[in-house]
């Protein structure tokens, strides 16, 4: 049967339409071994519950992925002197669920940085991404934890779509900026109101907080992958190097 499952696979992914007629989304990447482990995922049969991973969940960390890459570029891209590469990057995705995204930045970031080590992790405190994640890349380590109790120290840290669901966002935000050496990349719903709390959200990302966080840059997005189209992407600075 898993034979049968790999085969259907690599006929899928030699077939974008037949992936966009399953999934409205297209999730070609441009390395053979991430494409076939994002597959793997969507299409194994031996998860239960995935009708809701597969058509909501995956395209739109994707989406919210190739939104935020830019200015991950640009960023890392800042800290490189001419044609010179870091010699290892480590980034931490917090909250990166499945792990669709984190995949993403991670194959395109190791495309980019061709002589660099691109090291991913990904920290969640729900331990039930763990399966999904390891489908998508053996690659991008799974770390089942508390952010506060977290002691990893990162280059970059990613949160995307995860501060409208915690209650402070700012302590938490704080928080994550004391893991990273060099920035922090937050990607979230702007001015949110009513919140959808169906969806989860409890918190959101508005003006006052904005100030509160003094980000170095904040870019203002229409995103595809959200209902409310306007989101916030804010680049703020890493405080790791100065905790002793």
């Amino acid at each position: 049967m898993r034979m049968k499952f790999l085969k259907r696979i690599r006929t899928l992914m030699n077939n974008e339409n037949s992936m966009r007629d399953v999934l409205g989304h297209s999730l070609l990447v441009d390395t053979h071994d991430a494409r076939m482990s994002m597959f793997f995922c969507a299409y194994d049969p031996f998860e239960d519950g995935t009708d809701f991973t597969m058509k909501k969940c995956i395209p739109q960390s994707i989406t919210f992925a190739k939104e935020m890459l830019p200015q991950i570029y640009k960023t890392i891209c800042s800290y490189v002197e001419g044609d010179q590469q870091p010699k290892r990057l480590s980034i931490a995705d917090v909250g990166g669920g499945v792990g669709a995204g984190s995949e993403y930045i991670r194959a395109r970031l190791q495309m980019r940085f061709l002589d660099t080590q691109v090291y991913m992790a990904i920290i969640e405190i729900n331990g039930r991404y763990r399966e999904w994640c390891n489908h998508f890349s053996p690659k991008i380590s799974f770390l089942c934890e508390d952010i506060f109790r977290h002691e990893g120290i990162y280059d970059y840290i990613i949160c995307s779509h995860t501060v409208e669901h915690v209650t402070s966002p700012s302590i938490f935000i704080r928080r994550i900026q004391q893991l990273a050496r060099k920035n922090v990349f937050v990607y979230a719903p702007y001015m949110e109101q009513p919140l959808p709390q169906e969806a989860g959200h409890i918190s959101t990302v508005d003006d006052t907080l904005i100030d509160q966080l003094n980000p170095l840059e904040k870019i203002y997005i229409n995103s595809e992958g959200y209902s409310q189209k306007e989101c916030v992407l804010l680049v703020l600075p890493g405080c790791a190097n100065d905790i002793s």
